[in-house]
């Protein structure tokens, strides 16, 4: 029953979080995304229909994007029976301006910190973990850079 709790509530803050915006940018074709970011998105990343590339994160000075996502600064929520909702904050930097932080919005997922001798019992009666991905906030982040027209 934890599991589902842990599940809802990571839901439902996922759904219930809203960016904040210092900064907009308009005319931005690419966006770099960290590997690991990407990885663990379940969806598939949805800026590239609205007109945003992704790309794989690579040094600036290559001419890659000049704008990336930015995973950071993970906290946990206190745990119930062996799970725990973990939060980061996902920002959009300026890659260009000394990664100037340029929105911030955060990310939840159920994470286990339960002993490991109860792992196997805990993984055949709970569903699978929910997680707030990347791609939950694409909405966020194309108010954060605006794209080129086409």
């Amino acid at each position: 029953m934890d599991g589902w709790l842990t599940n809802f509530q990571v839901r439902w803050m996922c759904d219930e979080d809203r960016g904040f915006i210092l900064v907009s940018r308009k005319g931005v074709a690419s966006l770099a995304i960290p590997d690991e970011v990407a990885r663990r998105d379940r969806g598939r990343w949805r800026c590239s229909a609205a007109g945003i590339r992704a790309s794989s994160l690579r040094p600036a000075s290559e001419g890659e994007a000049a704008y990336a996502l930015a995973e950071r600064w993970p906290s946990h929520y206190p745990q119930v029976l062996g799970f725990g909702v973990e939060r980061t904050e996902l920002s959009v930097v300026d890659r260009k301006d000394a990664n100037r932080v340029l929105a911030t919005a955060s990310l939840y997922r159920r994470v286990e910190q339960g002993p490991t001798t109860w792992r196997a019992v805990r993984d055949a009666l709970v569903p699978p973990p929910e997680r707030c991905a990347a791609s939950d906030r694409v909405d966020f982040v194309t108010r954060a850079l605006v794209p080129a027209p086409q």
